[in-house]
């Protein structure tokens, strides 16, 4: 199973993600932000800069009071979610995760 094992504030609301499988990518959470409700509050970069990863790398998040108010998978991140490389550009959700899986490898190894 694909885990996070490091994450870095690069700039306003991207986070450069590493996964167990060698690979990183950054992510743009602007697109979120300006929505009601819980990804609300990530419009505050000082809480956005907050962000932690379980310990066992199963997903990166946001605390509030010492609770979870939202977190992300590694599966999602790495296999499904838009980053700026757009490795997943032209792929919809018919495309399921083994075959993404072996997409993923397939270009790591052409790399």
């Amino acid at each position: 199973m694909i885990q996070i094992v490091n994450a870095n504030h690069t700039s306003e609301y991207k986070l450069e993600v590493s996964f167990s499988d060698g690979t990183s990518k950054i992510f743009n959470y602007a697109q979120i932000t300006g929505f009601e409700g819980v990804t609300k509050k990530l419009e505050d970069l000082t809480f956005f800069k907050s962000f932690k990863i379980e310990e066992d790398g199963s997903s990166i998040g946001w605390e509030e009071n010492g609770k979870i108010i939202y977190d992300n998978c590694p599966t999602s991140m790495r296999y499904y979610w838009q980053d700026e490389s757009n490795e997943w550009e032209g792929f919809d959700d018919s495309v399921g995760l083994q075959e993404r899986k072996k997409i993923a490898n397939s270009s790591k190894i052409a790399a």
